[in-house]
């Protein structure tokens, strides 16, 4: 491993210090910058629309029968079944295929941005400190741990919506053919 000058250490963490991470995949650069993301619950809403868009497929809440909170279809399939008509849901099962498709290269795409910032993370600022749900520690810069909070959380929407169209795309409902 070659060593590093003092210059180019000094360049290394001036860059860490003033935050300026930036995502390698211009797509998530743009989205993260859309959500106006700092990481937080109360944003769950703004990444959403960021990342699938502002289909009302994905944020429109329906009460159900039985249901303590108001979901949306990513959180059940049978919201999107049980209200196709209203939320405007494609009815051809090919359709979702290849939803479900696109939706599955981009959580690699996110998941690929997230190992990338967790080494990227530990080269900078090494393993020390408690590590926290997201995969990053404690005593990391805010702004590294916001951009990695929001590629965690993509992830986890983007597995729902890889499952919510795999699902309508093999749905024995009469529906969708």
């Amino acid at each position: 491993m070659a060593k590093k000058t003092s210059s180019q250490l000094d360049r290394e963490i001036n860059s860490a210090l003033s935050g300026n991470f930036k995502y390698a995949d211009a797509d998530i650069e743009r989205m993260f910058k859309k959500s106006g993301s700092k990481g937080t619950i109360g944003d769950h809403n703004k990444t959403v629309v960021a990342i699938l868009g502002d289909d009302p497929l994905y944020t429109r809440r329906f009460k159900m029968p039985k249901w303590n909170i108001q979901p949306t279809a990513l959180t059940s399939t049978d919201v999107a079944i049980r209200h196709w008509n209203e939320l405007g849901v494609p009815t051809s099962k090919s359709a979702h295929a290849q939803r479900a498709d696109h939706f599955r290269d981009l959580k690699q795409r996110f998941d690929a941005e997230h190992s990338r910032l967790i080494s990227e993370g530990e080269r900078l600022y090494g393993k020390n400190g408690s590590l926290i749900a997201g995969g990053f520690r404690e005593d990391w810069p805010a702004a590294i741990k916001d951009r990695i909070r929001f590629v965690a959380s993509g992830s986890g929407i983007l597995s729902d919506a890889v499952r919510l169209h795999d699902a309508l795309s093999k749905t024995r409902s009469p529906v969708f053919r």
